[in-house]
């Protein structure tokens, strides 16, 4: 799920950041892979084979895009809902 905040929704200068993701407020509901947007900032091949390698160790579940996205590394992470 996404959503907007309502506050940047009304603002005159907001726009949508994909076409997928019209500029509504409320939940829209993401199917599927990630939003463009999104999987822009996720990890590339080598953070993505990292990431793996750390969930191998810790013997959690095959990370998915999402989970990927919101893995801190250097204690910033990213905060997807």
């Amino acid at each position: 799920m996404f959503s907007y905040d309502a506050d940047y929704v009304s603002q005159f200068r907001a726009y949508s950041i994909e076409p997928a993701m019209p500029l509504v407020a409320g939940p829209q509901a993401v199917g599927g892979a990630l939003p463009r947007a999104f999987a822009d900032a996720a990890p590339d091949r080598w953070g993505r084979n990292l990431i793996a390698r750390r969930f191998r160790a810790e013997r959690l579940a095959e990370g998915l895009p999402l989970r990927q996205l919101a893995t801190p590394g250097d204690g910033w992470g990213t905060r997807v809902r």
